[in-house]
């Protein structure tokens, strides 16, 4: 590299001189660096004469190309088909200053010819710690730290989501419905909602199919379809009152008694409701999915009202069985001051009507990661001598980064990284897992290296961190993912006429645990299920259009409740 000219640029910027003075083309010197060229030259002493040549910049490394410019020196540029994978944290630099980028896995030698690692990128979580100002990252323009009017050092810590509390929103991961082959209903989620405050309130539900679409399938010469093509990732919109200190509830499959839209309009058919049930072995069908639910002023627009509660009970009319669990709730506190509000209405949250900021400024902020605790996959840790039982767990994910309006850029992709401890305190790592949208899987059914299966755990209880990252490895993540560039996916959709492959992206995760507990003698299962616990914090956002308005209340005699709403069907 260019020594003399590095020595010579720091004996001019502390003003000193180099063991003599500077001596040029063909000068008196005693030594090399006396010999200060241009910062493309390299001088030697020779003979006590100064003599010149072009600098050596090569850094002897075959994948950079080396340049020398005349005002700055030498500089070398990566070149990208030499090696596969990153090697340093410097080849995944991202152009959104909100977004850091570090390459996992790499070797981490700037002169290595094989990289092999994978860039990873995430989210910066703004932190001035400072409890009177509101952090968080402008796209473009990097951490913004705005101070709270009327606030002191005093003001309550962050709050997290919880399900052991009130809140303006509600969250349910985990909806299914089932249905034999002749259309019979086998399983139904009935929802609970209770309005704990005196005073009447509207609730906007989005009703969400969280498995993705599938075309139809076709048999036979002629061809003949045998099952319908099926939509994915669709949604209800239905809006209703809840007036003061009401608590009701309707099934999914009906949508009675408050009057809600049935779920299975999302996926309905000539062959029945939902799709194929790949857990059936007698042609069952299956719709499943998540929803939301949360407080809202005539006009859509969502506001403070932290006294909504409520449960999911998931009964199999089948087998006989049935499990509850308690939705996440998220507390409003951030009045929108940037319009006027009428005295005496409720305060609506947030500045842009439809977007649910989870941040812990409008709402409460989403967990960084999420607890699972779990029994390795076949543990007879509940088995009697006389009661032979193995276990396994279903495990639901919904990502809290969801675009749900009409026009949006599809859904969130999201590797789910598992970090595995087994009852010795031994970490296992490099299970994980790509989900789109939402996810419900059995734990017998991850991929390999799948560090729940009780021959990979050695004991029968473990505990895991589940952690939404993005990977575009895992996810197979398309043209222009690796630096996160949108002038590129820009090109790509004018060049091609469609949209750019989806980038996979960092989200914080919720979630429910249901362990399945089956019993050899008899055939039949037991189950038991639970909301998901957190830890840590990570921003999570929910879009969705402004809603219609609701219907005004009827003026019915004798009669103080109504069911009110309006209700909308969207992709």
């Amino acid at each position: 590299m260019c020594k003399n000219v590095c020595s010579a640029l720091l004996a001019i910027v502390a003003g000193l001189s180099v063991a003599s003075s500077p001596a040029f083309a063909g000068g008196a010197c005693k030594f090399d660096t006396d010999c200060i060229g241009g910062p493309c030259q390299d001088g030697d002493c020779q003979d006590g004469f100064c003599q010149y040549g072009p600098a050596d910049c090569d850094d002897q490394d075959e994948c950079t190309d080396d340049f020398c410019d005349s005002k700055t020196g030498c500089y070398s540029v990566p070149n990208e088909q030499c090696f596969e994978g990153c090697r340093t944290d410097f080849d995944c630099i991202s152009k959104d200053p909100c977004v850091a980028g570090f390459c996992s896995d790499g070797d981490g030698v700037a002169g290595s010819t094989k990289g092999g690692g994978e860039c990873v990128y995430v989210q910066i979580l703004c932190d001035d710690g400072l409890d009177c100002t509101k952090d968080f990252c402008e796209t473009g323009v990097g951490c913004q730290f705005v101070e709270i009017e009327e606030c002191t050092e005093e003001v309550q810590k962050v709050q997290r989501i919880s399900t052991s509390k009130k809140g303006s929103l509600l969250i349910f991961p985990n909806i299914e419905l089932k249905w034999d082959s002749n259309g019979n209903l086998t399983q139904d989620t009935i929802l609970s909602i209770t309005n704990d405050a005196n005073e009447d309130t509207y609730v906007h539900f989005l009703f969400v199919n969280g498995d993705d679409s599938i075309p139809a399938q076709t048999c036979c010469d002629p061809e003949v379809i045998v099952e319908r093509a099926h939509v994915g990732w669709n949604k209800h919109n239905w809006t209703a009152e809840w007036t003061g200190n009401e608590s009701n509830y309707f099934s999914l499959h009906t949508g009675l008694p408050k009057g809600a839209p049935p779920f299975a309009g999302l996926d309905n058919g000539p062959e029945g409701p939902g799709r194929p049930d790949p857990e059936s072995a007698s042609g069952g069908r299956v719709l499943r999915g998540y929803m939301l639910a949360w407080a809202v002023d005539a006009t859509g627009y969502q506001i403070m009202w932290n006294h909504l509660s409520g449960t999911a009970t998931i009964v199999d009319y089948d087998g006989l069985a049935a499990w509850e669990y308690l939705p996440y709730a998220a507390q409003a506190s951030n009045v929108d001051t940037t319009t006027t509000q009428i005295a005496g209405d409720p305060l609506r949250v947030g500045s842009v009507a439809g977007q649910l900021n989870l941040d812990g400024w409008d709402y409460d902020i989403a967990f960084g990661r999420l607890l699972l605790e779990f029994y390795g996959v076949d543990s007879m840790a509940f088995s009697r001598t006389n009661a032979m039982a193995t276990i396994n767990t279903d495990v639901t994910l919904l990502p809290l980064k969801q675009d749900l309006r009409q026009n949006n850029d599809g859904p969130v992709h999201v590797k789910a990284k598992f970090d595995v401890w087994n009852q010795n305190e031994d970490y296992l790592s490099h299970t994980d897992r790509c989900l789109v949208c939402w996810d419900q899987v059995m734990l017998s059914d991850i991929d390999l290296p799948n560090n729940f299966l009780l021959s990979a755990l050695q004991t029968d209880k473990g505990k895991a961190r589940i952690e939404g990252e993005a990977s575009p490895t895992v996810c197979e993540d398309g043209f222009c993912c690796d630096r996160m560039d949108e002038l590129c996916k820009e090109e790509y959709e004018f060049e091609h006429g469609v949209q750019a492959p989806i980038c996979s992206e960092s989200a914080p995760f919720v979630g429910t645990a249901l362990k399945v507990i089956s019993f050899a003698a008899s055939g039949e299962h037991a189950v038991a299920g639970v909301s998901m616990q957190g830890m840590g914090e990570e921003v999570g956002v929910i879009k969705s259009d402004l809603p219609s308005p609701p219907e005004p209340a009827q003026q019915v005699p004798n009669r103080r409740r109504s069911t009110l709403g309006r209700t909308s069907i969207g992709r």
